[in-house]
């Protein structure tokens, strides 16, 4: 299929350098915003992903998520995802591309550690084709490092 006749390879294609940019700012800048109690906090930063059921045939993924925290509990908060991710391939010049739309809970063990979980919708494309969505589903542990004004770096 011709890439410009597909609308979500037409804005993959035209934002990937500006998604790369804006990864490699945030890269510096991520911060997060602890929700207090009742409370709700945003936060923005880079995506890495690593190939794991396809890496003979695709690099390193990397791009930006974005993902909103609703206090709920003292150390538990409900959470919203929307995250790109692009993996480049190794033997051409075509990538594949996934969108995540996701909401889950998040629970804080102490002032470093927390847990994840969430469930949604996957959109997949690779260049020059048709998208296709999925369900989707992840689980994962964080850390956050402390800067300023009660703001973390979360890893």
């Amino acid at each position: 299929m011709n890439t410009s006749s597909d609308p979500l390879q037409i804005f993959i294609t035209l934002t990937m350098r500006s998604i790369l940019f804006l990864f490699i700012c945030l890269l510096i800048t991520t911060t997060n915003a602890i929700a207090q109690p009742g409370g709700t906090s945003l936060s923005i930063g880079p995506s890495i992903g690593f190939p794991l059921n396809f890496e003979s045939t695709h690099k390193l993924g990397v791009g930006a998520g974005i993902r909103g925290y609703f206090s709920v509990f003292p150390k538990g908060y409900l959470i919203g995802n929307v995250n790109f991710i692009s993996f480049p391939e190794k033997f051409s010049d075509k990538n594949l591309n996934l969108i995540s739309i996701k909401l889950g809970v998040s629970a804080s063990l102490n002032s470093n550690v927390f847990l994840y979980g969430d469930l949604g919708v996957v959109v997949r494309s690779r260049s020059g084709n048709n998208s296709d969505a999925d369900p989707g589903a992840g689980i994962g542990i964080g850390f956050s490092i402390p800067v300023q004004n009660g703001r973390f770096v979360d890893l």
